[in-house]
């Protein structure tokens, strides 16, 4: 479920399964706790932004009141959408994601990339657009977010909790999942923007239009769990609310023919078993032809399914360009790299994937998948492995990598090929002795 996760969890999306995992926690030549080829991100200074007398009592009354009158902008509004547009910054690279929030009289519609929450009376819905046949139901206990944090552990929303829980009072109003527990501590008059600190080290700057009192934009400096001192991601919002008479797309749910589960974990995809067959799939080349899968039978295909956020695929990528420099002169082997679940879309992805591809000099083949075949196989995540047998059924799939045995999959590779193909199988080298200590 690590897909419909971080969805749920959107910052996640963009960070804990994405470019912030990398940042830290990995070994190679660079900074301490800094993943190769990552860069730390400038801080950004947004203290320095504020003055001594933007945080004297009375600015911060000041500040509370904007605050507060702008609580009462989002609770008084009949009908509202607003589009949300987030940016994270990794050193050079730059990540965007659009949520939006509808909300009418009727309940209330988020949707958070592949995943949309709908409540209506007292009930919250959940669908994904990874499952088709089945969606989430379950009764609102106290408030949709109390439910929610309840029913799925980690839930928080990357965006200020009074857009959505118009009863949120306090700090809770500016609660999110970049700024747990904040507290104002300065405000400037003149544009209409206030500072938060947290005693985590995230701050955030939201600057509220002064006519209509909705948020504007946001700035963060959020810094993570686990993440080395001083580490903080430069994270920018852009707000879009209007406040139309009525919604074009009414809030609604429709069960059709899908069935209803009560948790989280009853709406995974099934997962592919090894022996089923493949469906036919269509990928992408950088030059932007394409390949069919079914074009490959007659040969043990494998496929590394990987994409450039994901810090794991990227540290497991050189082990398969090994394997397939062990078995390019095999004609009955065939190895490829296949990126998806990327942010960008189309030409845009296979940009990406290309670019990272050339830069990291690796001289196999890498198709571009839109995210449907990876969808084939009902699984968590990524990196993905998969051997395909040549009459093409799933011969072995490897979820994820082995950080203590990397290199283990070369040969757990030409094994399943070999065993795919009906050669003998190279018993595998004992695993080394642990050193003494």
């Amino acid at each position: 479920m690590k897909i419909v996760m971080a969805s749920l969890l959107a910052c996640s999306a963009l960070l804990g399964s994405s470019a912030m995992q990398p940042a830290f926690a990995q070994e190679g030549d660079a900074p301490p706790g800094v993943a190769p080829g990552i860069s730390l991100p400038e801080a950004p200074d947004l203290a320095g932004k504020f003055t001594d007398a933007m945080k004297t009592p009375g600015a911060l009354a000041a500040g509370e009141a904007a605050l507060k009158a702008a609580a009462e902008a989002y609770a008084g509004a009949k009908a509202f959408e607003d589009s949300i547009t987030m940016t994270v910054a990794m050193g050079e690279r730059k990540e965007s994601q659009t949520f939006t929030i509808s909300r009418d009289g009727n309940g209330m519609r988020l949707n958070l990339q592949s995943l949309v929450i709908t409540t209506l009376g007292e009930k919250i819905y959940i669908e994904t657009e990874e499952v088709q046949d089945k969606f989430v139901g379950f009764p609102i206990e106290k408030s949709m977010l109390e439910t929610l944090t309840t029913k799925l552990p980690g839930f928080d929303l990357p965006f200020p909790r009074m857009l959505v829980d118009t009863k949120a009072e306090g700090a809770d109003r500016m609660r999110g999942a970049f700024l747990d527990a904040p507290t104002l501590v300065a405000f400037d008059a003149a544009a209409s923007a206030l500072y938060f600190t947290t005693e985590t080290g995230s701050e955030a700057i939201v600057t509220i239009d002064p006519t209509t009192h909705f948020f504007k934009s946001a700035e963060y400096g959020f810094t993570p769990p686990g993440a080395p001192a001083g580490f903080k991601v430069p994270i920018s919002v852009a707000f879009a609310p209007t406040t139309p008479a009525a919604l074009a797309n009414a809030v609604a749910f429709t069960a059709g023919s899908r069935k209803e589960v009560d948790s989280l974990e009853k709406l995974a995809p099934t997962p592919f078993e090894i022996g089923a067959s493949i469906p036919d799939a269509t990928f992408k080349q950088f030059d932007g032809t394409s390949v069919q899968l079914s074009s490959m039978q007659g040969k043990a295909v494998v496929m590394d399914l990987w994409a450039t956020w994901c810090g794991p695929c990227r540290k497991g990528l050189p082990f398969i360009g090994k394997f397939a420099e062990l078995v390019k002169d095999d004609a009955k082997i065939a190895v490829f790299g296949v990126n998806t679940l990327e942010n960008a879309k189309g030409d845009e992805q296979i940009a990406v994937a290309k670019k990272f591809w050339d830069d990291q000099k690796f001289t196999f083949t890498c198709l571009v998948d839109d995210g449907t075949f990876f969808k084939t196989f009902g699984v968590g995540g990524i990196p993905l492995t998969i051997v395909i047998a040549p009459d093409g059924t799933l011969a072995a799939k490897h979820e994820g990598i082995d950080p203590k045995n990397m290199e283990g999959i070369i040969m757990e590779l030409k094994n399943e090929c070999d065993k795919a193909l009906g050669r003998a199988v190279t018993a595998a080298p004992a695993a080394p002795a642990p050193a003494s200590s």
